[in-house]
């Protein structure tokens, strides 16, 4: 049995419908429909919480079972209820199905959303969870965006595990007596989603310090359509909810930052320590930043700075101590930069990849016109959208919709797009000519729509797809 607390913290779309429903009726009842077999995933956590509540006799709570597809589920269980029926459906997709009865108690607009299926639950109840998942794990994996703060979670304990066997295979590396080249990955996960973190390291990060984010659609920011699109769909940011809980945010991450730092130091002085030290070039970065909250944004999956940007350190023979390299990079340059350090020549099959050598690029001469690309086709865009970058302008090109073009020097928040406005007509063409050169944006759409559509029907179709659920966040190695 689940506690109760864990449920109420798990579930709380779920508690709130049936708190509200309790107050309209003598014999207040809410049937929780079920998209699964019995026994499995949700269908345990709601027969806990129907369980913990008939038991407090505030409210009486039926489970039913549909397992089936997620979308058949959904409307021929809001076809058949009746106008005064309080009822929820959970799909194994993670969606959230509410009667017009119910719905009134949310922020769920039908004119604004796509389909009669209200999503507004995909982080906060159905991340992570599986027909096999099991009802006492669910804590750890649901609510991404509820449960933040002080705490210690599998990441942390995972990162602390890659640190300590990174020093340990260094030191016994240090001891052997082999020159030949060698190269160690090592994969740390914060200041990744969730946002917990160990206590000593949020007390660096005072909450009530913590600055808002200066572009957000409550303080008059309008975001760009297709952006909009992607911020109804993920909705992370309604799922904080308040202010206090975007600071908390804020002062986790900082204070993820901090730890992952100190598990980066530990295999820092473990080379040191192994006598391997001079010999080896050490690059530090990361797959993508973080939208902490600018423009109403948490997490990666758009092309501003805040997601796109990452940081790019190297250190060792051949790099000078210090230098602050202004000249545009990107992660297509890691591969160069590691053969290069190897001493590995590049092959004829890779001669015409793109990137180029850290290395050689830390004592070249400034090149302002050095373009970096992004291209986005994933969760939350109906269209693909492609990043091109020099070092002053950025341009955004959605399929579909209108251009985004800043000017990093004058405006480095990409606060103000210049695409429509006449004086950058000329450098707007440029980045529109230089993308085309560089592909097809139309037709790379309709490729990756096309691929995504081979991998749905892979599942057995639309429906069968959606009935798998979100795997979401990606659970730590069991040993």
């Amino acid at each position: 049995m689940i506690p109760l607390a864990l449920i109420r913290a798990a579930l709380p779309v779920v508690l709130a419908a049936c708190t509200i429903t309790a107050a309209q009726a003598a014999e207040p009842v809410t049937r929780l429909i079920v998209g699964f077999q019995a026994g499995g995933g949700l269908d345990s956590v709601a027969r806990a919480l129907a369980n913990a509540l008939n038991q407090e006799g505030s409210h009486k709570v039926i489970v039913e079972n549909r397992p089936g597809a997620s979308g058949i589920i959904a409307i021929d269980a809001v076809r058949n209820a009746r106008s005064d029926d309080s009822m929820l459906v959970i799909l194994p997709s993670g969606s959230i199905t509410m009667t017009p009865h119910t719905n009134r108690h949310f922020k769920y607009d039908p004119e604004r959303d796509l389909t009669p299926i209200a999503r507004i639950a995909t982080y906060t109840l159905g991340l992570a969870v599986s027909p096999e998942t099991k009802a006492d794990t669910l804590g750890g994996f649901l609510a991404l965006f509820k449960n933040i703060g002080a705490g210690e979670s599998s990441y942390n304990r995972f990162d602390r595990a890659v640190a300590g066997e990174a020093a340990r295979w260094l030191r016994e590396r240090g001891q052997e007596q082999d020159a030949s080249p060698w190269v160690l990955f090592v994969g740390l996960v914060a200041p990744h989603f969730p946002l917990i973190v160990p206590p000593e390291y949020l007390e660096r990060f005072p909450v009530e310090a913590m600055p808002l984010p200066k572009l957000h659609p409550e303080r008059g920011y309008q975001r760009h359509p297709w952006v909009e699109r992607h911020a109804r769909f993920s909705r992370h940011d309604e799922q904080l909810g308040t202010d206090d809980r975007r600071r908390l945010a804020l002062a986790s991450y900082f204070a993820l930052t901090s730890f992952m730092d100190e598990q980066v130091g530990h295999v820092l002085e473990a080379l040191s320590e192994s006598g391997l030290n001079e010999s080896t070039t050490v690059i530090y970065s990361s797959d993508h930043g973080d939208n902490l909250g600018e423009r109403g944004l948490w997490n990666k999956c758009t092309l501003y700075r805040e997601s796109t940007a990452v940081p790019m350190i190297v250190r060792g023979p051949g790099v000078p101590a210090g230098q602050e390299v202004r000249s545009n990079v990107s992660l297509v340059d890691l591969f160069p930069t590691i053969l290069h350090a190897t001493g590995v020549e590049l092959s004829k099959a890779d001669s015409d990849l793109p990137g180029q050598s850290l290395i050689d690029n830390a004592t070249q001469p400034y090149n302002p016109g050095r373009l970096v690309f992004a291209e986005y086709h994933a969760v939350g865009s109906e269209s693909a959208g492609y990043m091109l970058a020099d070092s002053r302008y950025t341009y955004h090109y959605y399929v579909g919709h209108a251009p985004e073009l800043f000017d990093l020097e004058a405006d480095p928040d990409e606060a103000n797009d210049l695409a429509g406005d006449p004086a950058y007509a000329e450098v707007l063409e440029q980045f529109r000519v230089c993308l085309n050169e560089l592909l097809d944006p139309e037709d790379v759409d309709r490729q990756a729509k096309a691929d995504q559509q081979r991998l749905i029907e892979s599942f057995g179709g639309r429906e069968a797809a959606l009935s798998t659920g979100t795997p979401g966040a990606t659970p730590v190695p069991s040993a």
